[in-house]
């Protein structure tokens, strides 16, 4: 690995190559990168996701150690039969089968513009240092995110619409988790191809509450896509503020009430005791509804193919908060891989359940510095 890596970097033969030194400090960009995923592939036959290149610290030293325990996995692995047995094969066939019929309920090609939209303020950016890609939470009411362009220096922003909020108000809401996610992976992936991301590596999920939980199944879902050897963007961070880990107990409930079950009114008075500073009615009213459904959504939330993050976790809670503690960050921890659990950070910032939005400088600031 040491040598075909010199290769690429056309070091000279008696060059030295520091393992311990990230990769990017040696000098390896993005399209050295998949040359070089493709030579240790074709020579170990092992897939390295290409989330661990862009790795802000990724060094010879961990790839090797990552290949190693991969080969270590397969070897293991080998021991199955050669072919598939009858049975085998009519389960593959069923599961193709499926497959298909899902891919005809994805929203088609036209639609994916709905999905995920750029901020405005930023479409004069040609060379960004970041992607950003909101993830929504009702709960939050109606962000304005042009007004985080000016903390976010440099970085296309995008959002992400579902049908039901915002502009697509009276669309009808989507209750299942895997339509919801696979609709809104195609439309990222969709955007990514198209080529609005202008050759970033460098994109950043972020979600609080509802919008979390979100974007860390879409993540989920593009790694396993990339297991698949489909080509998916590279998503280097997954921000979330203000959720409860997947393997928390459901139905989450506050002083012995299930929230899922509260009527809106109630939804209304629940969010005004925590000092949330949206107000729900009016023009908002039609929020309370949404909220109602991201609970029950929130309730139902499970991690089934027990997948792990790949990529660097940042996670953000008030110190004064009364809902999320540092046990749930704990448990936001064990859901992330081995290889990328060095990178995870736990950030407090002065403030209750709603720091974020008493304090939008100051977490947009937060995450710039944190980033690396």
């Amino acid at each position: 690995m040491e040598a075909e890596l010199k290769n690429i970097l056309q070091y000279g033969e008696n060059d030295e190559i520091d393992p311990y030194q990230s990769l990017t400090e040696l000098g390896i960009d993005s399209i050295m990168m998949m040359e070089l995923r493709t030579i240790l592939r074709n020579a170990t036959n092992v897939n390295i996701p290409l989330v661990i290149f862009s790795t802000q610290n990724i060094c010879l030293y961990r790839l090797v150690e990552y290949v190693k325990s991969k080969m270590s996995k397969e070897s293991q692995e080998n021991t199955k039969e050669a072919g598939p047995t009858e049975e085998e094969k009519k389960a593959m066939a069923a599961e193709t089968k499926k497959a298909h019929e899902e891919e005809a309920k994805l929203i088609s090609d036209a639609d994916v513009e709905k999905w995920v939209v750029p901020v405005d303020g930023t479409e004069n950016i040609n060379d960004p240092s970041n992607v950003f890609i909101f993830f929504p939470s009702a709960d939050e009411g109606e962000v304005d995110y042009s007004e985080y362009v000016e903390n976010m220096d440099n970085s296309l922003l995008f959002t992400v619409n579902l049908p039901g909020y915002g502009v697509r108000k009276g669309e009808t809401l989507i209750s299942d988790w895997d339509m919801l996610v696979k609709n809104v992976t195609k439309a990222i992936i969709q955007t990514s191809n198209t080529g609005k991301f202008k050759e970033c590596n460098a994109i950043h999920f972020i979600g609080n509450g509802f919008g979390a939980l979100l974007a860390w199944k879409v993540l989920l879902q593009i790694q396993i896509y990339e297991d698949e050897d489909k080509e998916v963007p590279i998503i280097s961070t997954l921000i979330i503020a203000r959720v409860l880990a997947p393997s928390v107990e459901r139905p989450i409930q506050l002083a012995k009430q299930v929230l899922s079950e509260l009527p809106p009114e109630g939804i209304a008075e629940f969010l005004a005791i925590t000092e949330c500073k949206v107000d729900f009615k009016g023009d908002k009213a039609y929020l309370l509804p949404i909220i109602h459904h991201e609970y029950e959504m929130i309730d139902s939330i499970t991690n089934e193919s027990g997948m792990k993050i790949r990529s660097k976790l940042l996670m953000f809670s008030g110190r004064q908060d009364k809902i999320i503690d540092d046990n749930n960050a704990s448990l936001w921890k064990k859901e992330v891989s081995d290889e990328f659990s060095e990178f995870t950070q736990h950030i407090k910032m002065r403030g209750n359940h709603w720091f974020m939005m008493k304090d939008t400088e100051k977490y947009l600031k937060n995450i710039m510095e944190n980033l690396d």
